[in-house]
């Protein structure tokens, strides 16, 4: 037994799911608090309220745990016969995988609401198929957590997407440039054919201090991870150099070095959970889970270990078989991701990306595009690939 993701108001292993009113003497009402104990998919076992009254002899009342329900399963979530106690006039809403049942049609938990499909635990297969089916051709779009019932389990949604910028520069036209990236990013995610807003969410995080990225984003995935599921996007915009993304405040536990503080060193980097999705929660894995990072120079070899950012980045443990990508070039302000435009003002325009372009100004694009240079893909310390990033191309 372990505990949620949800803290617990009395007990480390337990986890607050609702409160109610009952009575508890003829003339007492009390806030009774209900607790879970979960297993390693996340299914309800044993559920109890903290509070019980009864009275001694001298009429004095006192609290004992008061057990309201215990459950086992069947894998693939079918409630085992005999295996099953509720306490008199008493139902739980939650059953396996810690979704909620119902009850009225097929019986005491056989239909679960995983929120975009309703699962059927006697079946064993959802009743609808998978939007992402075209992702994974080797499923069937009706299964259940990969076939893998007792180590995997399915979420209540999909991707949870971070797109971080860093704010506090002395020009405010870096602020406002580094965040219209980011918002043009969400603006493509939510606009592409495999996003639904109901299971997926993109989130923009402002930073100035890059050490503030572990605990901003560690407290969005407690927050979001229960509704839309793992992380599968990471990007930063930031000013950058070979050694890393810079902030615009030093980093004051995990500094590069004593000149560069308000470059993060790869230990601090490796601090961060991101909870990248993965098998190991059941879902099928998708292609690539992705870390962006858009400011100059992040994928190019540093001279002094002929290793560059993003290749470092990749070989870490909280990046592993994460897909990595850094600028092979100095990165500047673009309306298409494979040619670089001329923009003198983020507000004037509606999209803006990123882009790596040649070393020093080119006159050039006063009269047309320039080709942008592509971004660079590194995978366990491994480079993969050179591609031109996500959005709008010429």
């Amino acid at each position: 037994m372990k505990s949620s993701v949800r803290k617990s108001v009395i007990n480390e292993n337990a986890v607050h799911t609702k409160t109610e009113t009952k009575p508890v003497s003829p003339n007492t009402k009390r806030i009774i608090t209900e607790y879970q104990l979960k297993d390693h998919l996340g299914n309800n076992r044993v559920t109890f309220s903290d509070l019980k009254f009864t009275f001694d002899n001298n009429n004095v009342p006192e609290l004992n745990l008061d057990f309201l329900s215990a459950t086992n399963y069947y894998p693939f979530g079918m409630t085992q016969p005999g295996r099953h106690w509720e306490k008199q006039n008493y139902s739980h809403r939650f059953g396996y995988n810690g979704m909620e049942k119902d009850d009225e049609m097929k019986g005491l938990g056989n239909s679960l609401d995983f929120g975009a499909r309703i699962y059927d635990s006697r079946l064993v297969r959802f009743m609808s198929m998978d939007k992402a089916v075209s992702s994974f051709p080797y499923y069937s779009p009706y299964l259940f957590a990969g076939n893998t019932p007792i180590a995997g389990a399915d979420m209540n949604g999909d991707s949870l997407y971070f797109e971080i910028f860093v704010s506090g520069h002395k020009d405010k036209k870096d602020d406002e440039t580094f965040k219209k990236a980011a918002e043009t990013r969400k603006f493509d995610i939510e606009k592409s054919k495999t996003y639904d807003k109901k299971r997926d969410c993109v989130v923009i995080l402002e930073v100035q201090n890059l050490e503030d990225i572990k605990s901003k984003v560690e407290e969005k995935v407690k927050e979001l991870s229960p509704k839309f599921g793992q992380t599968v996007e990471f990007g930063l915009w930031s000013h950058s150099g070979i050694e890393g993304p810079r902030g615009s405040k030093d980093c004051e536990q995990y500094p590069l070095n004593k000149r560069d503080k308000n470059q993060m060193s790869i230990n601090g980097w490796n601090q961060i959970n991101f909870n990248w999705t993965s098998e190991e929660k059941g879902l099928p894995k998708p292609k690539t889970n992705r870390a962006f990072f858009y400011g100059c120079r992040t994928a190019v070899s540093n001279v002094e270990h002929f290793i560059s950012f993003a290749q470092n980045i990749s070989f870490l443990g909280n990046f592993r078989n994460v897909s990595v990508w850094g600028q092979s070039n100095y990165s500047n302000t673009s309306k298409y991701t494979n040619y670089r435009t001329l923009i003198l003002d983020p507000n004037d325009v509606n999209k803006l990306y990123m882009v790596g372009e040649e070393d020093g100004f080119s006159l050039k694009m006063f009269f047309t595009p320039v080709p942008a240079y592509k971004m660079i893909e590194f995978s366990n310390g491994t480079k993969k690939s050179e591609s031109y990033q996500d959005g709008d191309k010429k």
